[in-house]
């Protein structure tokens, strides 16, 4: 009796070990279809011109779902097989989306954390993004969030 259990609480933590890290296709990964492809294409080459004059990296990941994840723990995994930022400077930022789960994290990189403190990550989700959110604008809170966090 005592295998049934074992593997009875192997296939009760295998789905949220199942979820991957997307691979990287620019700063705009909308794996979960919440921005229209205007504002993709626009956020993309916003995200592009920022870095380009401050060497920073802000890159958006929307999912579907975490899958059971924790988010925290996911979002430092993507950010550092992402590799954001400068190696030198870890000046990267990684803003996360969860749809379905209605979660968001902005995770800084430690060469931001003075600019970008968790308190004020936590006021920009708050103030900025969940409000849209709530309201149905996805396009709207990720590009909110987006822009705040280059602001910031």
């Amino acid at each position: 009796m005592v295998a049934p259990a074992c593997i009875a609480g192997a296939v009760i933590l295998t789905p949220a070990a199942a979820l991957e890290v997307p691979s990287l296709s620019g700063h705009i990964n909308d794996r979960g279809g919440m921005l229209s492809m205007a504002s993709r294409q626009s956020l993309e080459t916003t995200l592009k011109d920022y870095e380009a004059r401050t060497g920073r990296q802000v890159a958006v990941l929307t999912l579907p779902s975490l899958e059971g994840a924790v988010l925290e723990e996911f979002s430092i995994k993507v950010a550092r097989a992402w590799g954001l930022g400068r190696k030198n400077h870890n000046d990267g930022v990684l803003f996360l989306v969860s749809r379905d789960d209605r979660k968001m994290r902005i995770e800084v990189g430690h060469g931001l954390e003075g600019l970008i403190p968790d308190a004020l990550a936590g006021r920009i989700i708050q103030d900025v993004v969940a409000p849209r959110m709530l309201a149905g604008d996805f396009d709207g809170s990720v590009t909110a969030g987006a822009l705040a966090i280059m602001k910031a």
